[in-house]
């Protein structure tokens, strides 16, 4: 240094004594400063909290990956038109066509408005106990390795699902379940269902103002005189009322 040789570059070529290269120095200082700065800005503690937490979310892919992930799942619904307080039915398939069972299986079904998730309609419906095949429960069941689960739930859309408009809604879900210790969460893709607002009907009856029948207070039986009645149907509701009878 004393000779001004700051870099090995500048060094003699028969040089073969030890030279600490400056340079070399504040470039590694440099970086480790700058290691030190995105640590910290990720709130780990030190170096080796870094290091083990990189460790174990490699270990954590690397389990996936052995596991493997469940086939794509949708909700299905087969009747898309219903009217309010008329149930229709959503089903789920899920395969696990892996070698390890799905364990822990939730399943959590929500409505929502068409076309936009962030609006919530779940209070609109009713949803029953679902019928199971080939999972033990959709609250924390067991999915076997290479085999089929389905569910199907009966839903009832209120009269809040279409007050006074044919309303659209998408139904949808969240799938949780586990592999080995695996969590998982899958979202379900959605399917789109219309509800029609329904009928009310108001039933009116009226006959005639006086009817003539036996004065059971006479010893001569009077003829008893038909008479009218009629009905009078009104409907308040929104919903045509078809085949009425």
């Amino acid at each position: 240094w004393n000779q001004g040789v700051f870099s090995s570059d500048d060094l003699p070529t028969n040089f073969t004594s030890q030279f600490f290269d400056i340079e070399q120095a504040v470039i590694q200082m440099q970086s480790y400063e700058n290691a030190r700065t995105r640590i910290q800005e990720e709130f780990f503690s030190s170096f080796s909290d870094a290091w083990l937490t990189a460790v174990e979310a490699q270990q954590l892919e690397e389990a996936k990956q052995l596991a493997g992930v469940c086939a794509s799942v949708r909700v299905r619904i087969e009747q898309e038109l219903t009217l309010t307080r008329v149930g229709f039915e959503a089903r789920l398939e899920i395969l696990n066509d892996g070698d390890f069972p799905l364990e822990n299986v939730t399943v959590t079904l929500r409505a929502s408005a068409f076309g936009n998730a962030t609006v919530d309609a779940t209070s609109r419906f009713v949803f029953d106990e679902p019928v199971l095949e080939g999972v033990t429960s959709v609250d924390g069941g067991v999915i076997d390795p290479s085999s089929n689960a389905k569910a199907t739930w009966l839903i009832l859309a209120l009269t809040e699902a279409a007050p006074v408009f044919d309303t659209k809604y998408d139904v949808s879900g969240i799938l949780r379940y586990t592999i080995e210790g695996v969590g998982y969460i899958q979202n379900l893709a959605p399917d789109t269902i219309t509800v029609k607002p329904d009928p009310q009907l108001y039933l009116k009856y009226f006959h005639s103002r006086n009817v003539f029948a036996d004065n059971p207070f006479t010893l001569e039986i009077e003829p008893s005189i038909p008479y009218q009645l009629g009905l009078l149907i009104e409907n308040r509701g929104y919903g045509d009322a078809n085949n009425v009878e």
